[in-house]
């Protein structure tokens, strides 16, 4: 007998999605499941503080790329120590630790900063610490922009007067980062694209009969129905 095309509308999508909600409920629910565990308790949380530069004056490329390289630096030459480096022993002294009791290090202060894209004509420059630790993220961030700012101003830098007007409030309390949402709606989204497109895959490439619809495309009126009781 040869294979027939079926036609997929609006009754066979519904009749479909009822015939086969087990297996999507079969398919789905250990997905999603998967996914939960996964965002909320094997991926490890961050959370990130923020602070915005302020000039008073359209900041130039080549000034945005000064305030970032400082701010970055992390030289331990004592005679201009950068900010990075000088954030991290004040933080030491003030004996401001992480929650486990552990030190902060330049190394994670500089891993964790990153900048805003400078916009055209802007005065403002904004850049954020993010860290697994939440305790430490607004302290790092307080920190690490008062030596900065500090530096920016200072008689050592030939291009302080352009830095005079700098201004900035305190860093933003700690939020927790947005990604371990995103990739859980990601995998609900996956999970129930895979649960709802096999009963689908299956339905046209099954021939079994169902209903009227499928007697008809299979030669309507040539067939005859029996019913036989299996005994």
């Amino acid at each position: 007998m040869d294979r027939y095309e079926k036609q997929i509308g609006l009754k066979t999508i519904y009749l479909t999605l009822a015939r086969r909600f087990h297996i999507i409920l079969l398919i789905f629910i250990p997905i999603a499941l998967a996914t939960f565990l996964v965002t909320n308790f094997m991926m490890t949380k961050t959370y990130q503080s923020s602070v915005t530069l302020n000039r008073n004056a359209v900041i130039s490329a080549a000034q945005y790329q000064v305030i970032q390289n400082y701010i970055r630096d992390t030289s331990n030459d004592e005679a201009k120590p950068g900010a990075i480096y000088t954030t991290a022993v004040n933080l030491k002294e003030n004996n401001v630790k992480h929650a486990n009791g552990n030190e902060i290090t330049v190394a994670e202060i500089k891993s964790g900063l990153s900048f805003a894209t400078l916009a055209t004509n802007s005065i403002n420059v904004s850049y954020s610490f993010t860290s697994s630790d939440k305790s430490i993220t607004q302290q790092v961030m307080n920190e690490l922009t008062k030596n900065a700012v500090a530096y920016l101003k200072a008689d050592r830098n030939p291009a302080k007067a352009e830095y005079a007007n700098m201004s900035y409030s305190e860093a933003s309390a700690p939020t927790k980062n947005s990604s371990e949402n995103k990739y859980l709606l990601i995998g609900l989204a996956l999970g129930a694209v895979l649960a709802l497109g096999v009963p689908f895959v299956y339905e046209i490439v099954s021939d079994q009969v169902y209903d009227k619809d499928d007697i008809i495309a299979l030669g309507g009126d040539a067939f005859t129905l029996t019913v036989t009781d299996k005994k």
